[in-house]
This record gives structure tokens, sequence and C-alpha cells, in this order.
């Protein structure tokens, strides 16, 4: 509703998209980066967080052999080749998304 679009957009056209702003979210952190050289802050580090989510693709999954190879083994449905492999302490090896979140 807040972004009114008629209905929510595929995993594809996120992906699609996403993968379009690679460069602009590069070049924004290059600039976040020299901003803060330029201003000559530092951040402690006792203060600074990240963490990563994993979260596991919808579909079949893609050994790591396979998708070296590029190859989409017969009979394999639903394969989401857009994911990747990950490992956690928590929940060990999942096959598809992580989400980054990095906080002060």
């Amino acid at each position: 509703k807040r972004f009114k679009f008629k209905s929510v957009p595929d995993r594809t056209t996120l992906s699609r998209r996403y993968k379009q702003l690679t460069l602009r979210i590069e070049q924004f952190v290059e600039y976040l980066g020299d901003l803060g050289v330029s201003l000559d802050t530092q951040t402690p580090r006792e203060v600074v967080f990240e963490d990563k989510s994993l979260y596991k693709a919808q579909g079949s999954v893609w050994h790591q052999k396979d998708r070296k190879a590029n190859h989409i083994p017969e009979g394999l449905r639903n394969l989401d080749t857009d994911a990747s492999w990950s490992t956690s302490k928590y929940r060990g090896w999942v096959y598809g998304y992580g989400l980054h979140l990095t906080t002060t």
C-alpha cells in the first residue's frame, strides 16, 4: 500500500533491479567512505555492529559442484539460479540469500 504497487514484484524482478543497482551502491559506499575521511571522523569499533541473516531460497537446491559448472541437472525443477551458498554457526549451510545489517 505504501509504495502503491498493484501487486508485489516477482522475485526475479527484484533480483534484476538489485543487480542493476550494484554499481550505484558501490559508488555510494565509496562516497560515504571518502566523506568520512574528509571530515576526519572515526567511528569507535565498540559501537559498530554487523549482522547477516540467511534466508533459504524457495524451490530446489543447486549443489555447489553443479553450480560452479553452470550445470542444471535434468529433472531439477523450481531452481533459483540467483541464490548462492552461505554458512552460519546457527543454521549451517544454506542455499539462498543473505541480508546484511550494519549499525552504530
